[in-house]
């Protein structure tokens, strides 16, 4: 008796291994990130030491003028007023140079001037034989019209660096005026005084 079936197929061997594909394209580049905030402005540097002063030479100057005239009695020393000038050293090795001049009329028979700095009074002479004394002296002519004057410089050691005050001081014999004779019609001629410091290296 004959047996009628279907023939199983022959199984193949399987295929080699495929070679990897290509590597894709790169992707578009991002957007630009925003720019960052501005970074805040650093403290200022300290400002630098001052200069030092220069050797021998005027540091600071100072001035006081009175074109005012004033009556003065005889006897005592008086400030003149108008005359007082401040001044602050920059160095407490500095000199402080004043000169001074002042207008002086009436009938005096002798004047004198001297200065006081702060409350200390700057050397004058003071002998018996100098009469009034100071810093400088002047006799009167009888200055009935026009002025004689005083005319002084003197070189200070303050020894500060405060704010240092000079201030004029006269007295004289008799009555007298600063700044105008003893009449003020229009043949009077009169003048003006003045102070000046400076600050000075030597």
């Amino acid at each position: 008796m004959a047996y009628i079936g279907r023939a199983v197929g022959k199984q193949w061997a399987t295929g080699a291994t495929g070679d990897d594909g290509a590597t894709g394209s790169q992707g578009a580049t991002g957007a630009t990130g925003s720019q960052g905030a501005t970074g805040s402005t650093g403290a200022a540097g300290a400002d630098g030491a001052a200069g030092a002063a220069g050797a021998n030479g005027v540091v600071n100057i100072a001035q006081a003028y009175t074109t005012s005239s004033g009556s003065y009695s005889s006897g005592a020393w008086r400030d003149i007023s108008g005359l007082s000038v401040s001044i602050t050293p920059a160095s407490s090795s500095s000199k402080v140079l004043i000169s001074f001049t002042v207008s002086i009329g009436g009938g005096f028979s002798m004047a004198s001037c001297r200065v006081i700095r702060d409350s200390t009074t700057l050397p004058y002479a003071t002998t018996a034989d100098q009469g009034t004394g100071g810093m400088v002296s002047a006799n009167s002519p009888d200055q009935s019209r026009g002025t004689g004057s005083m005319t002084f410089t003197y070189l200070d050691s303050p020894a500060t660096t405060s704010a240092t005050t000079y201030k004029l001081q006269v007295r004289a014999t008799g009555n007298f005026f600063i700044n105008r004779g003893t009449y003020t019609n229009s043949y009077a001629t009169p003048g003006m005084s003045n102070i000046i410091v400076q600050e000075v290296n030597v």
